[in-house]
């Protein structure tokens, strides 16, 4: 994926080893805090998810968090969609005994 990004790059740009040392920190809490909170299975989706936000951007994120965490929001805006919805909310229903 970082291949079509090379050509975008210059001389004020962060070296690529920056970028994937971010990106690999800001996936890695988005991770772990997903897996604590809703399970190994939403926590791989979810993965899933940031990495396909991450691959629609025309542009990588810069050196500072808040770009990245626009990756992340984006990525919990699709957790909170799946989790949310109403077959999932049927499915998690107490059950009659």
């Amino acid at each position: 994926m970082h291949e079509r990004f090379l050509h975008e790059t210059n001389d004020q740009s962060p070296s690529l080893d920056s970028l994937i040392r971010m990106a690999e920190r800001e996936l890695g809490a988005f991770f772990a805090a997903v897996t604590e909170l809703f399970g190994p299975e939403q926590a791989t989706l979810s993965v899933e998810d940031w990495l396909e936000e991450l691959q629609s951007l025309h542009t990588l994120p810069g050196l500072r968090n808040c770009d990245w965490r626009e990756v992340t929001v984006a990525a919990l805006t699709r957790l909170a969609t799946r989790v949310n919805s109403p077959a999932r909310r049927s499915s998690c229903s107490p059950r009659d005994p």
